[in-house]
């Protein structure tokens, strides 16, 4: 299977997670057929590539674009985390890689979430006045 993908070491890998395809799933590929993930039940542990995917297909690869050295910086990063505890809006799956890749905890499903909140109670607001 990793040949298929031509997957390196540093990789974000996406799947969907979510039946309505709204929720992605994000992982690092550190090797071997193994990713790296955050997960709810676990945490940050390392696992096999198809169990990472869980029968679904691969939707995307955010190829790492650094050198060896910096790639490298990027997979100890993730090993390092291993064991951390998840957490739905502060260190979720997209919080691990992002962090991992040293861009900080950032998530764009938890931001566009609570754009969504922000939104519906703003005019829920408004016609509550009217």
């Amino acid at each position: 299977m990793e040949i298929a993908y031509s997957l390196r070491p540093g990789d974000v890998l996406v799947r969907n997670k979510s039946f309505l395809g709204v929720i992605d799933h994000y992982g690092l590929y550190v090797g071997n057929g193994q990713v790296i993930d955050n997960h709810p039940e676990r945490g940050v542990s390392i696992i096999g590539l198809s169990s990472f995917l869980n029968g679904r297909k691969l939707e995307q690869i955010k190829r790492f674009e650094g050198n060896s050295y910096k790639r490298n910086q990027v997979i100890n990063k993730a090993y390092s985390m291993i064991g951390m505890n998840y957490h739905l809006t502060q260190f979720n799956c997209e919080h691990f890689v992002t962090e991992a890749w040293g861009a900080g905890r950032q998530s764009r499903q938890v931001s566009a979430a609570g754009l969504l909140i922000f939104s519906i109670l703003a005019i829920w607001g408004l016609n509550k006045s009217n």
